[in-house]
C-alpha cells in the first residue's frame, strides 16, 4: 500500500501542477529553513521599534537587504533552485508592500528588484514558472502580472494592455547578487 501511495505522489509531482496561493494566504514569516540555509529577519534595535532598520540574514550573516519591514512570504523548489518570496515596506500607515524574489543557486544568492503595486498578489506555479497577479490599483489601469522564469523576472501584459501581445514578456527586471559574509 505504501508503494502505491509513493507511485501516486511521484506521478502527481511529474504532472504540470498549478499551485495557487491567494493574497490572504501569504505567510509573513521572520524565519525560514530551506535545505542547509537559514533565512531570518532581524531588527538592529528593539524589535518593536520601526525606526531601526530590519535586515535579512542568510545563515546568520547580515545581507545588504534592508527596510523598515521585511517578511519571508513563501518558498518554492524549482529544479535545482530554491526561490524565496520576500516582502518589504516602510513603517508608515499608507505604505504598501512590495516584493522581491531571492534565488538560491548553488553557493550564490540573487535578488530581483522590487515589484508589485502596493497590494498582495495571487500566486500560481505552472511548468516551473511563478506568476504573481496583483489587483487593479484603479479601474482604468490593468492588473499587474509578473512572471518568474528560470532566475529572471518579467512584466507580462494583460488583456487591457492593447498595444502588446497578451502573454508576451516585457520589461525584464534587474537581478543583483546578494552580498553577505559567508
Amino acid at each position: 500500500m505504501l508503494n502505491l501511495k509513493l507511485i501516486i505522489l511521484l506521478v502527481m509531482m511529474s504532472v504540470n501542477m498549478n499551485i495557487v496561493v491567494h493574497a490572504d494566504e501569504l505567510k509573513y514569516l521572520k524565519e525560514l529553513k530551506i535545505k542547509n540555509t537559514d533565512i531570518t529577519v532581524k531588527r538592529e534595535g528593539d524589535e518593536g521599534d520601526l525606526t531601526s532598520p530590519a535586515y535579512l540574514y542568510i545563515n546568520n550573516k547580515k545581507t545588504n537587504i534592508t527596510n523598515d519591514l521585511i517578511f519571508v512570504e513563501n518558498h518554492w523548489s524549482l529544479g535545482t533552485k530554491e526561490i524565496v518570496l520576500i516582502s518589504s515596506a516602510c513603517g508608515g500607515n499608507s505604505c504598501g508592500e512590495f516584493f522581491s524574489l531571492l534565488t538560491f543557486d548553488e553557493n550564490e544568492v540573487f535578488m530581483t528588484e522590487l515589484f508589485g503595486n502596493g497590494g498582495s498578489p495571487d500566486i500560481s506555479v505552472t511548468d516551473g514558472h511563478i506568476f504573481f497577479k496583483f489587483g487593479r490599483v484603479r479601474k482604468d489601469l490593468p492588473a499587474e502580472v509578473v512572471e518568474y522564469d528560470n532566475g529572471k523576472i518579467f512584466g507580462v501584459p494583460t488583456d487591457s494592455d492593447k498595444e502588446k501581445k497578451i502573454g508576451q514578456k516585457t520589461l525584464e527586471l534587474k537581478t543583483t547578487k546578494v552580498e553577505y559574509s559567508k
